[in-house]
């Protein structure tokens, strides 16, 4: 399903059900989605979105995007991608279990959906 200035929402074959969710973060690496998703429903890649100042429940802390050892900061080795409150960031991944994220601080959301 595609719409002007929209993103493509990867959906099975009849069209009903979006991949998509939510995860709770904290402080420790967490997977943004559980094992046994239809791979072969995400052609893109996966969505990653940071609730920002404009939503139900914003953000308060940078949330970092990575590998299973994801660290929140800048390390060479671990450090991951910066992902601050209201922002999106797009990976050309089909398995959105591989992709781990961790809080600076506190406790905080991530919303995700397969393109």
């Amino acid at each position: 399903m595609k719409m002007a200035g929209s993103v493509d929402i990867a959906f099975d074959g009849s069209e009903k059900a979006p991949i998509h969710g939510h995860v709770v973060v904290g402080t420790t690496p967490t997977a943004l989605a559980p094992t046994g998703l239809a791979k072969d429903r995400i052609t893109r890649g996966v969505l990653i979105r940071a609730p920002g100042n404009t939503d139900d429940q914003p953000n308060t802390a940078v949330v970092y995007v990575g590998a299973a050892n994801v660290s929140p900061d800048y390390n060479p080795a671990t450090g991951g991608i910066p992902l601050p409150p209201r922002c999106t960031i797009t990976l050309p991944c089909r398995n959105p279990s591989l992709v781990f994220v961790v809080a600076k601080s506190g406790t905080q959301d991530v919303a995700w959906a397969a393109i």
